[in-house]
């Protein structure tokens, strides 16, 4: 690969620090998260249970001073013009390491979190790799907003200083958190080695004219300045100045924390100190691994079987990181589910909480408040995630678990899903559908509806999907009359979405308050949406018919050479009507580009309709990095949301942001539900997969109530499962007891 390479444990190693933008890497406990690129490029921030944030770090430096030859320079790889002897940064769950080496001094610089803690650690490392002593300087800064984001013509007025006693930086700034009213909170950063110098004020040690890659303090002095700040920004910077002989190895570990009173600072910063990268890699780790797939795609292996996990978790506890989205979370636990249903049904709990007791569920929870923001969808996935959690863990009783609502009030988790099917089945809008308000998945179309008359016809598909799993969830718990109404509802709104929602050729997307219609042969722009087609599929109410025509929508009028476009042709004018999504440029996200999130779907797709070549086509098109090692112009170990259209000119096929996205979430599921085939059922684990020819001979192992499946795929034209070496009748693996090791073949 040109940028670097996967490692043996499926880490990654980057090569360079010039990548064609920031590879990222997140580390996250359930109180703070922070982003790091290769060089160490990023922002964290704290957040209490009700979304709201203190931005701690917002820039990290860690500075090399040769005191002797009078230079400087950052052991991140910032700027980029600096030149290396070594540069190698390792993402991987849980840490990132950055190891640089210039002018015979080797430093391995480590960033990583405590398991609870409000705040990081940096762990570095100084090897002297030349023939004679040098006398150093380590210097970490952190750039920070406790005091608040820096404008001009504005002032700060927090103060900062430094406690002699505990040789400890401190900030004092307010902020609500934890309540909803102002209180002193105190930024601190210490150090395991007592420093020599130290700086509190931007002002001082970066300059009123110097940047944090060329700091004045450093430029004039190779130093610190010893400075305290009040009313102006501030900077926390820590100086650390020794001898080092050749080959000799200098330990530091500097923690950057916060917390609500100065009497908390010891013990946070010990807990921090004492955390060793090993402790953090450990941790990163131990939510992943309950799937490993083994195919003829290496990087497709290591993309799956770690980063699309841990992608996963940080979904299920982060969402999209930028704010808390209800649906975000519910679709991520329904993923996560697939390789550790435990996590999976605590998350579940969690953001039951925020659901109201009539079965609406919010759009995020942020700043202190639950938000709204009109959306429709966010319910609809409440029950996907049940079903999926309960199936994996086997245990109907789980829906008996009392859970409250964001009132208070206490339900059952059975009701909590029985309540949100039941207000969408009423909140209907035009012809009979389920109406879109400000936006379904598709949340750029948040003008469509507001007036509350316009519908949607995904979220109306998505329903009778939903719908069809909470009537197997009513019948686990023996609620028989549950269950027949839903499969009444069920018979009925698909009767109603085949008679409203079909275009002639494929279904519509949704029709506005004024009642024209989106995704239609009359429209002029916006003719198609792909998925209302994929879901039509999903939710099993296509009819046989028509199926054709669908599929000819998806695979020719749809087709572009980089995959499946989410709808065509992109609006090319601001439709206010419509939403954000007509502000974008045709060829973007939403608006007539390839999101990665669909392709996902489409996965799904092609694997319930046995459309193996389909799907390795689409396959191919959807990973970073192809079977035959073509790379995406994508970082190779995550996956991002979208890659532009053709109308974007220059931008074609290249992606959109990573991390932040359901694609990799997704990707996972169709995987190992779909592609590999493995659906838990209440009497065992069921294996029908549709698996690419190009994979005879691939394998997974699943962890599954307790025992250990390893499956193995042959293709030789035969459809049967051979256990232990004894063939079986039908699709579906009995459970094994606790413990046991069950050996499949799975002949395809």
């Amino acid at each position: 690969m040109k940028y670097g390479y996967f490692d043996s444990d499926n880490s990654f190693s980057i090569t360079t620090p010039k990548t064609p933008r920031h590879w990222y890497n997140y580390i996250f406990n359930d109180n703070y998260i922070g982003c790091v690129s290769q060089v160490a490029f990023g922002e964290s921030f704290c957040q209490d249970s009700m979304g709201r944030r203190i931005p701690l770090v917002v820039g990290r430096q860690l500075y090399v001073v040769d005191i002797d030859a009078r230079d400087y320079w950052t052991a991140n790889g910032l700027p980029i013009a600096q030149r290396y002897d070594l540069f190698e940064t390792n993402h991987k769950p849980g840490i990132t390491t950055i190891t640089t080496e210039r002018s015979g001094i080797k430093v391995i610089f480590r960033i990583y979190l405590h398991a609870s803690e409000h705040g990081e650690i940096w762990d570095v490392e100084v090897i002297n790799t030349s023939p004679i002593a040098r006398k150093l300087r380590v210097i970490p800064h952190a750039a920070t907003d406790i005091d608040g984001p820096y404008t001009i013509q504005t002032y700060n007025t927090g103060t900062a200083w430094f406690d002699s006693p505990s040789n400890t930086i401190i900030l004092k700034s307010a902020w609500k958190f934890g309540g909803p009213d102002l209180h002193e909170v105190y930024g601190f950063m210490c150090g395991s080695v007592s420093p020599d110098g130290y700086d509190t004020r931007k002002n001082a040690f970066v300059g009123v004219y110097g940047t944090a890659m060329q700091p004045e303090a450093l430029d004039e002095d190779l130093a610190c300045r010893n400075t305290e700040c009040l009313g102006e920004k501030f900077c926390a910077a820590f100086q650390n100045t020794f001898s080092i002989e050749p080959n000799e190895v200098k330990h530091f570990r500097y923690v950057i924390g916060c917390v609500n009173s100065p009497e908390e600072i010891p013990a946070s910063a010990e807990a921090m100190l004492s955390t060793t990268p090993a402790a953090a890699e450990k941790r990163g780790a131990a939510a992943l691994g309950g799937v490993k797939i083994s195919t003829p795609n290496e990087a497709l292996n290591s993309l799956a079987n770690t980063w699309l996990q841990y992608q996963t978790v940080l979904g299920a506890r982060w969402a999209r990181v930028r704010h808390n989205g209800y649906r975000d979370i519910v679709s991520d636990c329904d993923c996560l589910a697939t390789f550790n249903p435990e996590l999976s049904w605590q998350c579940i709990k969690r953001i039951l909480t925020y659901q109201y007791s009539n079965g609406y569920a919010p759009r995020t929870f942020k700043d202190g408040a639950i938000c709204d923001n009109n959306f429709a969808d966010c319910a609809v996935g409440i029950p996907m995630a049940v079903y999926n959690a309960v199936c994996e863990l086997g245990n109907p009783a789980l829906l008996e678990e009392e859970v409250a609502f964001n009132d208070g009030t206490t339900a059952s988790v059975y009701e909590h899903c029985k309540r949100a099917m039941d207000f969408l089945w009423n909140f209907k809008g035009l012809h009979g559908l389920i109406k879109i308000w400000g936006g379904d998945w598709n949340d750029c179309m948040n003008s469509a509806g507001l007036e509350g008359k316009g519908s949607s016809v995904w979220l109306s598909l998505a329903w009778c999907y939903a719908n069809k799993l909470f009537g197997e969830l009513a019948a686990m718990l023996g609620k028989t009359d549950d269950a027949a109404q839903s499969k009444a509802r069920g018979e009925e709104f698909a009767a109603t979405i085949n008679d409203v929602a079909w275009d002639g050729e494929y279904y519509v997307c949704a029709y506005k308050d004024d009642g024209s219609v989106l995704g239609s042969h009359t429209n002029v722009e916006g003719k198609i949406f792909l998925i209302p087609q994929l879901w039509s599929i999903i939710s099993g109410v296509v009819t046989s018919e028509r199926l054709p025509k669908v599929l000819n929508t998806i695979d020719v009028a749809l087709h572009d050479e980089a995959g499946t476009l989410v709808s065509k042709p992109g609006y090319s004018c601001v439709d206010n009507s419509i939403g954000i999504m007509g502000t974008k440029p045709a060829g973007v996200h939403e608006n007539g580009g390839i999101y990665l999130h669909t392709m996902a779907w489409k996965l799904a797709t092609d694997a319930i309709l046995g459309r193996s070549s389909k799907l390795y086509e689409s396959l191919q098109l959807t990973i970073p990095v192809t079977d035959l090692g073509e790379e995406h112009m994508r970082e190779p170990y995550i996956m991002c949301n979208s890659v532009f259209g053709k109308e974007t000119g220059y931008r074609y096929k290249t992606p959109g942001q990573s991390w932040r996205s359901a694609s990799g979430q997704w990707l996972l599921k169709s995987l190992i539900n779909f592609v590999f085939g493995l659906k838990p059922t209440m009497v065992g684990l069921r294996i029908e997969p549709c698996m690419p020819e190009q994979w005879d001979g691939a394998s997974i192992e699943k962890q599954f109530r307790g025992s250990v499946y390893t499956i193995t795929y042959k293709h030789t034209g035969a459809k049967k499962l051979i256990v232990n070496g004894n063939p079986i009748e039908g699709y579906i693996v009995p459970v094994a007891k606790c413990g046991e090791q069950i050996s499949v073949v799975c002949e395809f």
